[in-house]
């Protein structure tokens, strides 16, 4: 009987060479596509697939937030998380939310069969271009153990956030690139439950984060 795949991603031709690979090795049965999270779900509702293969970054909502709510409803659902990011908190951010395996898109074709076949037994996977120093196991366990609290680099891309840093400037001073600010921009705002860069800086205000002076100062839009 074929593994059954819904595949989540809002590019046709990450999803064509994800389908072409699968037709190849031939276990494997797509019952859905989806061009964004809020989709996704409705097809894993609908179909109950096997394995789900999310995009990170995708239209209404991120694979990230799609992860979190599929693995709530769907406890033995196989997860492997599609990402040109290549930061390890975005990794951590993605195991932590419950995926199983962790793709960068450049590796994709080369690396989605060996993935599929360590999520298949059990175990998780992690792109070793990425270079972690930690095994994906270690890297799912301890980011359980730490679910429910800010990363230390949400912590620090928060505190830069609301002394008005730009997502460049931030990007600069942190090392990394302003896509991988504007993800974790995006998951403080989910986790903490507030809308604007406005409300994050009040927050950081209210828990002491910044020098008394700055909750004051004019913010830039990041």
């Amino acid at each position: 009987m074929p593994i059954r795949v819904v595949i989540a991603d809002d590019h046709l031709l990450i999803r064509l060479g994800i389908k072409s690979l699968l037709n190849h090795l031939g276990d494997f049965e797509i019952v859905g596509e989806a061009q964004d999270g809020v989709l996704a779900l409705e097809l894993l509702r609908e179909f109950s697939p096997d394995i789900a293969l999310i995009d990170i970054s995708m239209p209404r909502m991120s694979g990230i937030e799609t992860t979190q709510i599929a693995r709530r409803e769907y406890p033995d659902l196989k997860i492997i998380i599609l990402s040109a990011l290549e930061a390890e908190d975005v990794v951590r951010e993605a195991m932590r939310a419950g995926a199983n395996g962790y793709i960068l898109k450049d590796c994709l074709l080369d690396e989605l069969s060996e993935a599929l076949a360590m999520v298949g037994k059990g175990r998780r996977y992690v792109s070793p271009s990425l270079g972690l120093q930690a095994p994906a196991d270690e890297l799912a366990a301890a980011d359980s153990a730490a679910e429910g609290t800010l990363t230390a680099r949400q912590m620090q891309i928060l505190r830069l956030i609301a002394e008005g840093k730009t997502t460049k400037e931030i990007g600069k001073q942190l090392g990394i690139s302003p896509k991988t600010v504007e993800f974790h921009r995006a998951q403080l705002m989910q986790r903490l439950g507030l809308h604007d860069i406005a409300s994050l800086t009040r927050y950081a205000a209210t828990r002491g984060l910044l020098p008394a002076a700055v909750p004051g100062e004019r913010v830039r839009d990041a």
